[in-house]
C-alpha cells in the first residue's frame, strides 16, 4: 500500500495513486458523478417551490426583526413573465430580453410602485443553497432585508437555459405599491389573508358585514353562491382551490361594494421522486468530497517526500502527473454544484 501512496525509490518517487491510469480513473468517476447521474435527478428542481422561497425569506427578516413579506399575485405574475421571458431567450442580466427593464415587468401587471427591487439566480437545486448565495452578497441581502419593502413575488422557470439541461431560473421581485384612497368598505374579510399561502385546497371564509343580510361570494371570477350573514358575521368553507393563485371576493348582493383577496394553493407534487433524487444528487455530492479528500491528502504526501528527497532533482520535482490531478480538481470544483453555490451565481440591482 506504501507504494500506491507515498513516492519512493521502488515507485521512482511517483506514488502509484498518482499515475496516468489512475487520473482517467477520477476523471471518469467525476463525469459519471457530475455529468451523467444529475440528468437522472432533475426531479430536485421541485424542491424549489413558492412557497419554500417565501418562507425562507420571511425567516430572514424575522431574523433581523423585521414585518414578514406579503404575498402579491402581482409580483408573482412579474416575476414568473420575467422567468419565461429570461428562459425563453436565453438571456442572463436584469435587462433582458433585447434590454427591457425590470421595472418594465412590474409595469406590465398593473403594479404601481413606490420601491421595487429584483433578485435573479440560477443553477441552483434547492432553496437553501440560494438563499445561501443571495445571503452573502450584499446586494441581494440589501433586497431580503429592505425595510421599505412589503410585499413579494416569484418566477421560476426550468428548462435548457445557458447551455444546461434542466436548469431553473429564479427571479424574485420586492415591491411596495402606491396607497390608493378607497371608500370605506361595509364588508371585510377577515380570514384568510390576503396573499396567504395554503397546502389544503379548501380555505375557511370569514368576516364581517354591516347592514346587508346575505354576501355573494366570488371564487376565481366565478359565482360560488351566497351565504347569510348573522350578527354581522359572515362564514363559509370554501372547496377545490385551484392550483397557485385563487381570487376570492364578497359582495352584499344589490350594493356596489366588493372586498377581495387572493389565496395561493401549493401542493407539493411526486414527494417520493423528490426524496429519491434528493438522495441521489447527496450521493453525487459524497463522490466529488470524497476523491477531493484522497487527492489533497495524496497531492501533500507527494510534496512533502518531493521536495525532501534529494535523489530528485529539482527538474523532477513538478512532474506532469502534478498538474493532471491538479485538472481533476478544478473540473471538480466546476462541476459540483456543492462547491460552485459558494460562489455568487446571482446577480441584484
Amino acid at each position: 500500500m506504501k507504494n500506491y501512496f507515498i513516492p519512493t525509490e521502488h515507485n521512482n518517487y511517483k506514488a502509484e495513486f498518482l499515475k496516468t491510469k489512475f487520473i482517467y480513473i477520477f476523471i471518469l468517476i467525476i463525469f459519471v458523478s457530475n455529468s451523467i447521474l444529475p440528468a437522472f435527478t432533475f426531479a430536485v428542481n421541485l424542491d424549489i417551490s413558492i412557497g419554500k422561497l417565501l418562507a425562507k425569506h420571511n425567516d430572514k427578516r424575522l431574523e433581523f426583526g423585521l414585518k414578514e413579506f406579503k404575498m402579491s399575485e402581482k409580483l408573482n405574475q412579474s416575476a414568473q413573465q420575467k422567468a419565461d421571458a429570461m428562459l425563453n431567450t436565453n438571456c442572463w442580466s436584469h435587462y433582458c430580453p433585447d434590454g427591457k427593464s425590470p421595472w418594465d415587468f412590474f409595469i406590465d401587471v398593473g403594479y404601481d410602485y413606490i420601491h421595487a427591487g429584483e433578485n435573479l439566480a440560477e443553477g441552483f437545486s434547492t432553496v437553501e443553497r440560494a438563499m445561501l448565495a443571495w445571503f452573502n452578497s450584499p446586494s441581494h441581502r440589501a433586497n431580503i432585508l429592505k425595510d421599505e419593502f412589503e410585499e413579494i413575488g416569484f418566477g421560476i422557470a426550468t428548462g435548457n437555459f445557458l447551455g444546461k439541461e434542466n436548469n431553473t431560473v429564479i427571479v424574485v421581485h420586492f415591491g411596495k405599491e402606491r396607497l390608493v384612497e378607497k371608500s370605506t368598505p361595509i364588508i371585510a374579510i377577515e380570514s384568510p389573508k390576503d396573499g396567504e399561502v395554503v397546502n389544503d385546497d379548501f380555505v375557511d371564509l370569514k368576516g364581517k358585514a354591516k347592514n346587508v343580510e346575505y354576501i355573494d361570494v366570488i371564487v376565481n371570477e366565478e359565482d360560488y353562491g351566497s351565504i347569510p350573514v348573522n350578527g354581522g358575521i359572515f362564514t363559509s368553507r370554501i372547496d377545490n382551490l385551484n392550483e397557485g393563485f385563487n381570487r376570492i371576493g364578497v359582495k352584499p348582493g344589490n350594493i356596489n361594494s366588493e372586498n377581495t383577496i387572493s389565496v395561493s394553493f401549493i401542493i407539493n407534487k411526486q414527494q417520493t421522486l423528490i426524496k429519491n433524487a434528493s438522495i441521489l444528487q447527496s450521493s453525487s455530492h459524497y463522490v466529488n468530497y470524497v476523491i477531493l479528500l484522497i487527492i489533497v491528502l495524496v497531492l501533500i504526501l507527494d510534496f512533502y517526500y518531493v521536495f525532501t528527497t534529494r535523489v530528485v532533482r529539482l527538474k523532477h520535482e513538478l512532474q506532469h502527473y502534478h498538474l493532471g490531478l491538479m485538472l481533476v480538481v478544478l473540473i471538480m470544483l466546476y462541476t459540483n454544484d456543492v462547491f460552485s453555490s459558494i460562489v455568487n451565481k446571482a446577480i441584484s440591482i
